[in-house]
């Protein structure tokens, strides 16, 4: 459907030139919905269907790109690739996406030949976190030979966590939901009777 150009021996046609148009692209900005500090996040992207395309590793500034983008639609939401964060994943605009998520579901980001569709931010969430110290009951000391087992509402299993020389511990990062705590040792034939939080001894 071009142009026809036509050629004769021993003349050079002059004028075939091209003005190129930009693809279009995507940019925005992740950060701290308490603070508004940059969050270190990486940014997906899908196409209209929800189909992975691509990822933008996260930067110190809390920004990513999209470019090169034919246009159509798109969606985009977070996530920790490089590394925990500790912050809830998203899907844009504002759809928590932790635990996995309908990617349609988000909004959808329109791109046209040329321009950037810009703001496309995220301001999230921090995950929680649950703190402790295992002592013993009567002397009060540290038992750093100890560690804690976290399980979730239906007592599935979900991680743990050591304790520093002052018997103190600190879980990892945590959707939002109810936990069980339960202690237990590393020492075979330990003679400190584990606990399931509050004093429930098992």
């Amino acid at each position: 459907s071009g142009t026809p150009v036509t050629v004769t021996l021993g003349v050079t046609t002059p004028g075939i030139d091209f003005a190129l148009t930009q693809k279009g692209a995507i940019s925005g900005r992740v950060t701290d919905q308490a603070t508004g500090v940059p969050v270190f996040k990486d940014a997906i992207l899908f196409d209209g269907a929800g189909n992975y395309l691509t990822a933008s590793n996260g930067s110190p500034n809390g920004t990513f790109t999209f470019s090169g983008l034919t246009p159509g639609t798109y969606f985009v939401k977070t996530a920790d690739w490089s590394g925990p964060s500790g912050f809830v994943d998203e899907l844009y605009n504002d759809i928590p996406c932790d635990g996995g998520c309908v990617i349609t579901s988000g909004t959808p980001i329109v791109v046209t030949d040329g321009a950037t569709t810009t703001g496309i931010d995220f301001a999230l969430q921090r995950h929680g976190r649950i703190t402790g110290r295992v002592t013993d009951a009567q002397l009060g000391l540290p038992l750093p030979n100890h560690y804690v087992e976290l399980y979730d509402s239906s007592g599935a299993f979900v991680s743990n966590a050591g304790l520093d020389a002052a018997g103190n511990y600190s879980t990892w990062y945590l959707p939002a939901g109810t936990y069980y705590v339960l202690t237990q040792s590393y020492l075979d034939g330990d003679p400190w009777v584990d606990q399931l939080w509050q004093g429930h001894e098992c």
